[in-house]
């Protein structure tokens, strides 16, 4: 029922009663009504005092989502009077005159009695299967009793108070924990690739209300945090290699060898040993073998030692098995693996030789082994360890050096200004150290460790003076400047940023703008292609693509980085030139290198270098041509219409349709691979309930039905012609894909999704009512300004909502 929420009545949506809430991209018919509580004329009075009239308008809303923009249509009725059901919370309407009159055909209304509420009808408005195109504000504009004309309107966002939002303390993400580490303590570690994925909200990975913390985190975190805080203060301790390999449990390479004694292999010809090591350094190396030898003949036995087969030394091999003996030589080798051989090499054997000591000449082999480096020099200390140690404790005094310490590397963890009290916490782990015998300087490293590990440094913190206050409050300077390099960079503010904040001028507009083009054009900015575009476009998904090796034998992890890579610099050159991002639809040039040129059938491109070429317009012009798109909005074996239309409606126009029945059933595979996907899916959509939401997606997704399921353009599909022509739900046609990408690119939901997109990225929530008009602002900024993502970024920026927050009334807390 459209009324089960207490105090208030609910708007009634067009969109849920034609059943288009309830479809999605799966294609499967379902049926679904909506009750609507009418009286059925006998104007019942209320039960209880709980069920007091109100007297309230009703507004009939059409809402049609279309791929060119939002159609809405108000129709206002008379008054009704309506009441709350105290049993069941149910808002009713009452004293409601001929609620069937003139209901145009090709609308089903049925009725039912319901005894929650004397001579209460509810009838269910089933849409027309008829196949003809419905007045629908006639159908539902029923003649109501007038009480008292109070006409009620859905609120303009300009006309409500202008409320910058609530973002919910938000922890560091992997992205921008591994960025935040790399300028903190200079290191090249990314431990947060071993964290567990971050949850998604609105589309991204940055937002708030998803970003939670659970125990396997806290761990993960502590041991990134030890780890990388060794590797910024400390020398690189040089591993020793110091590798024996037990001569039994090797075996000899040709087989020709035997187990002796248990403890022993004997090689009983020309035969070898073998082991593989990994050295770190280049540097000298011991090379040895404990061995012993079975002599005849004329001269010892002999073993060889050789590296990666060339030879290094020979050593005749005198020790007795009663006192074998440790042979061994010193070589320089580079760091990398080798192989470490041992050959025994003058096999003597002389059966009839009436003495027993001269038949059999072999060599027994205990281990053998690699130790070393040798001679290394001393590595130096990393370079992050004096910009952290900034004082000698033997000459400034161990409190005052630690104080000191603690205070300059927290307040840039912690992104603000510490008090004294925060950095004589951080310095008692010093005196902790001391006490228990440790150095100076463990105990640095331990305080370290402990602001790595508090919530000021792994949440971006902004506190309010008022937490439970509604009134908007302007961010500190150093809130301000957390936003805007997490939002820019991925990552926290740096020297230049610390010091606007510490002086308090980094909000002054100027100031902020001079700032944004700065960092716009730092290499740091690259967060912004893979934080905001990598999840606005998919890019991310590429990653785990997978294909079909049999129908797409070209499809491989090279191609897929190649495909991620011509979006990135493809974006990156609009962002950089200022180009109009209207011509991201539809420009005729982009980036490829060989297998992508291969791809595309462009000739004169090969090997991995990406160069800049002109482009066919009609099949391979902008996004929507561009392989990356096209392979991550596909299944493993065949192209998906409604993927690609549903990508288009969600990440280009911000319309994106709700989720399918959870019981919708799958195309049957066997009748794509032979059948005309066009036919078939008209068939396996005709359900009326989930044609609302298909007749959105599937004309678009069939606009692109020319390019299969890793971006390569055809003409035909399992023996059938491909027609990619269309007409959306406002009429508009369109004949190929080029013509496709016009229509996005002449509707204006294009710029202000763009917008929307933005703005949930760089304030990591969701929009809600009031933004609309902030929103309406900064795209009319962003259009006036040739459509240039410099002046979006500014005119974000600037907003009050990126530089004001307010606090959480107690109404508002969700127990």
């Amino acid at each position: 029922m459209m009324a089960c929420m207490k105090n208030r009545i609910l708007q009634i949506m067009i969109g849920v009663w034609l059943g288009l809430a309830a479809c999605g991209t799966t294609n499967d018919p379902k049926t679904d009504t909506t009750d609507i509580a009418v009286d059925g004329g006998g104007g019942a009075e209320p039960d209880s005092a709980a069920d007091t009239p109100t007297v309230v308008d009703v507004v009939t809303r059409v809402d049609i989502v279309s791929p060119l923009g939002d159609v809405s249509v108000d129709t206002v009725a008379d008054s009704a009077v309506v009441s709350e059901d105290a049993d069941t919370e149910d808002i009713h309407v009452v004293d409601v005159l001929d609620p069937v009159e003139d209901v145009p055909e090709g609308i089903d209304i049925a009725g039912d009695d319901v005894g929650a509420v004397p001579d209460v009808q509810f009838f269910d408005i089933l849409q027309d299967t008829s196949g003809e195109s419905l007045d629908i504000v006639e159908a539902l504009d029923i003649s109501f009793d007038t009480q008292e004309p109070d006409l009620w309107v859905e609120p303009d966002p300009c006309d409500l108070p202008q409320d910058p939002g609530r973002v919910t303390l938000r922890r560091l993400n992997r992205f921008e924990y591994d960025r935040t580490m790399k300028d903190l303590l200079g290191v090249t570690e990314t431990p947060a690739e071993s964290f567990p994925a971050d949850d998604t909200g609105y589309g991204f990975d940055n937002i708030g209300d998803v970003l939670s913390m659970s125990p396997l985190l806290v761990e993960k975190f502590d041991l990134a945090a030890e780890q990388l805080v060794k590797t910024a203060l400390f020398k690189p301790k040089i591993p020793f290699v110091e590798t024996q390999l037990q001569a039994e449990e090797l075996g000899a390479a040709n087989g020709k060898g035997v187990e002796y004694k248990g403890f022993y292999l004997l090689l009983y010809t020309v035969e070898s040993v073998i082991g593989i090591v990994n050295l770190s350094h280049d540097a000298t190396y011991t090379l040895s073998a404990r061995a012993f030898g079975q002599q005849a003949g004329p001269e010892p036995t002999k073993m060889r030692f050789r590296v990666d087969g060339n030879v290094v030394t020979t050593f005749d091999v005198l020790a007795v098995e009663a006192n074998p003996e440790v042979y061994a030589v010193d070589v320089q080798l580079s760091a990398g693996a080798h192989s470490f051989s041992v050959d025994f090499i003058n096999d003597y054997y002389a059966p009839d030789d009436p003495d027993p000591s001269q038949k059999d000449r072999n060599l027994v082999l205990d281990w053998i082994a690699v130790t070393g480096p040798y001679g290394v020099p001393e590595p130096p200390d990393p370079p992050m360890r004096k910009a952290i140690m900034i004082c000698d404790p033997a000459k400034e005094g161990l409190i005052a050096c630690s104080l000191k310490i603690v205070t300059a590397f927290a307040q840039r963890a912690w992104r603000r200004e510490i008090t004294l009290e925060e950095a004589q916490k951080l310095a008692s782990f010093v005196d902790l150290a001391l006490s228990q015998g440790d150095s100076f300087d463990k105990g640095i490293e331990l305080a370290l460790i402990r602001t790595l590990m508090s919530p000021h440094f792994l949440y971006r913190v902004e506190l309010d003076p008022e937490p439970t206050s509604s009134v908007p409050h302007s961010l500190t300077d150093y809130e301000l400047a957390s936003r805007l390099s997490y939002f820019l960079w991925g990552s926290m503010p740096d020297a230049e940023l610390f010091e606007l904040a510490k002086n308090k001028t980094l909000n002054d507009d100027e100031v902020l703008k001079e700032q944004v083009q700065r960092m716009m054009t730092d290499p740091k900015a690259d967060a912004l292609m893979k934080g905001f575009v990598g999840q606005w476009l998919y890019l991310r998904n590429l990653d785990n693509v997978f294909r079909d090796s049999v129908a797409y034998p070209d499809f491989n992890a090279e191609l897929a980085l190649a495909m991620r890579k011509e979006t990135e610099l493809f974006v990156q050159e609009f962002f950089d030139q200022g180009y109009s991002l209207l011509d991201l639809l539809d420009a005729d040039w982009s980036y490829v290198n060989g297998p992508l040129a291969k791809l595309y059938g462009i000739d004169g491109v090969n090997g991995d270098d990406f160069v800049k070429v002109s482009v066919d317009p009609d099949k391979r012009g902008g996004l929507l041509s561009h392989a990356s798109v096209l392979t991550v909005t596909s299944h493993t074996t065949r192209t998906s219409p409604v993927k690609r239309g549903k990508w288009v409606l969600g990440q280009l126009l911000c319309q994106e349709p709700p989720p399918p029945p959870p019981e919708v059933p799958p195309l049957v595979e066997s009748e794509v691979q032979v059948g005309d996907l066009k036919e078939i899916m008209k068939q396996h959509v005709s359900d009326p309930l989930c044609q609302g939401c298909h007749m959105l997606m599937d004309p678009i997704g069939f606009g692109l039905e020319n390019y299969d399921a890793i971006g390569a353009w055809r003409e035909q599909v399992n023996g059938f012609a491909i027609d990619p022509s269309g007409e959306l739900l406002d009429g508009m046609t369109f004949e190929t894909p080029a013509d496709l990408a016009e229509l996005i690119r002449q509707d204006p939901a294009y710029v202000h999704c763009m917008v929307e997109k933005i703005f949930t990225y760089s304030l990591g929530r969701g929009t809600e009512l009031q933004d609309g008009c902030l929103q309406a602002d900064i795209a009319d900024q962003f259009v006036q300004n040739g459509h240039r993502f410099s002046d979006l970024i500014v005119a974000m920026v600037l907003s009050e909502v990126f530089r004001t927050r307010r606090g959480e009334p107690l109404e508002e807390v969700v127990p």
